[in-house]
C-alpha cells in the first residue's frame, strides 16, 4: 500500500504488497518506506533527505507516551478515512507522514468505508485495549541523526 499526503491533509492510497524482506517506498512520499523489523512488525520510516547518508545503527525503541483506546483509534481512523488524515492529525499526535504510512502499512482501504475497529485491533497488539506508538532513530557512521521509524504496539 502507498499513501500520499498532500498539504490539503488527504490520504490516498494504493495496492502495494509489503513481503518479508521487501520494503515499499514511493516518489511521493520521498524518503519514506514501510518495512519490517527484526520482529516482523510493519513500521514506517522516514530518511532526513538532507542527509542522504544510510542508516549504520538504530537506537532502540522508545515509547512515545501516545497511547489511545482502541476505540478511540477506530473513531479517529474512520474520520480520516472519510474526511482525511489532516482531520485527525491532532488526535494521534505524531507527524502526518506517520500516521498515513501506518495506516497503508495496515492495508486500511481493504476494510471497506469503517476500517477503524479492524486497524486498532491489529495495532494493539497486546490486546489490553490500547494502541501505544513507539518511535527510534536511526544514525549515520557519524552518529549524526538521519532516520526515524514509528511503529504500533
Amino acid at each position: 500500500m502507498g499513501s500520499t499526503i498532500l498539504p490539503t491533509g488527504m490520504v490516498f492510497a494504493s495496492e502495494q504488497n509489503i513481503t518479508e524482506n521487501s520494503s515499499y517506498s514511493s516518489s511521493d512520499n520521498v524518503g519514506v518506506s514501510i518495512q519490517k523489523d527484526e520482529n516482523g512488525d510493519l513500521m514506517v520510516v522516514k530518511t532526513e533527505t538532507k542527509a542522504r547518508a544510510n542508516v549504520a545503527r538504530w537506537g532502540a525503541w522508545q515509547y512515545t507516551h501516545i497511547a489511545l483506546s482502541t476505540g478511540v483509534t477506530a473513531g479517529a481512523i474512520n474520520t480520516a478515512y472519510s474526511k482525511g488524515i489532516g482531520s485527525v492529525l491532532g488526535i494521534f499526535g505524531l507527524p502526518g507522514w506517520a500516521i498515513g504510512n501506518l495506516l497503508t502499512a495496515a492495508g486500511w482501504t481493504n476494510y471497506g468505508n469503517s476500517p477503524g475497529n479492524a486497524v486498532a485491533r491489529l495495532w494493539d497488539k497486546n490486546h489490553n485495549g490500547w494502541v501505544g506508538f513507539y518511535k527510534r532513530t536511526g544514525y549515520d557512521g557519524a552518529g549524526r541523526a538521519v532516520a526515524t521509524a514509528y511503529k504500533t504496539e
